[in-house]
């Protein structure tokens, strides 16, 4: 049986048990939601034709998350942040620029970058 990581769309997470058995969905950006993202490795990001698959990686100086996403063979990866940085806002901004990054085959680190660098700006 194949298995599947949970799911974020219409604005919470949606799991399934081994046995498939649907668990009460998680609204994103609520204390339940950060609680899970510190106790899980990934998760599917999807935003209407937008998706991507996000994973957290210890890299030095903690667990950070990253978005991932492959469209006609090529695969993009882009930084998503701390747990506590994954808000609706945040996840549904890097499916975009996932998105532009193989319609134009661009830079997606140094559009992430740049976008999280403007969204920490906008909050400040």
């Amino acid at each position: 049986m194949a298995r599947s990581i949970p799911t974020a769309r219409d604005g919470s997470l949606h799991q399934h048990t081994a046995e498939g058995i649907s668990l009460d969905p998680i609204k994103i950006g609520t204390a339940a939601w950060y609680s899970w993202l510190e106790q899980h490795r990934s998760f599917c990001f999807e935003a209407g034709r937008l998706a991507f698959t996000a994973r957290k990686e210890q890299r030095p100086g903690g667990w950070y998350w990253y978005a991932y996403r492959r469209k006609q063979g090529k695969l993009r990866s882009a930084y998503l942040g701390k747990s506590e940085e994954l808000t609706l806002e945040r996840l549904s901004s890097i499916a975009e620029v996932l998105e532009r990054a193989h319609e134009c085959n661009g830079s997606v680190s140094m559009s992430a970058i740049h976008l999280h660098k403007i969204s920490q700006d906008d909050s400040s």
